[in-house]
């Protein structure tokens, strides 16, 4: 289960006395402590994650950025061409079932 710590940023002098924030893929690991939950290892897809999806009955699972997953990719293939890159996202990535920890991919808007 996740931390109850929450995610604020502030101005005044209390903040200077906060431990530096965490990335997004430590934060997973030490929330939730499962390396498995992490779908997309590579570090390079760590800026597409935008958190944990609850689901009621389910699993746990991340959340990325469809988006930024595509420029993710982008970089790693090293294709800018957007209509070859989705279609390698959503074939290869988004296609990949991988269980019950299968990530959801989120259009940002």
């Amino acid at each position: 289960m996740p931390s109850n710590r929450l995610n604020t940023s502030s101005t005044d002098s209390s903040a200077s006395e906060l431990p530096p924030r965490l990335n997004r893929r430590e934060e997973i690991l030490e929330d939730y402590g499962d390396r498995e939950f992490l779908f997309l290892s590579e570090p390079e897809y760590d800026e597409a994650i935008i958190g944990v999806a609850h689901r009621i009955g389910q699993e746990d699972v991340i959340a990325y950025d469809y988006n930024k997953v595509c420029e993710a990719v982008a970089k790693l293939i090293g294709n800018d061409d957007i209509m070859e890159v989705m279609e390698y996202v959503e074939f290869n990535v988004m296609g990949a079932y991988v269980g019950e920890r299968t990530p959801i991919f989120v259009d940002v808007v």
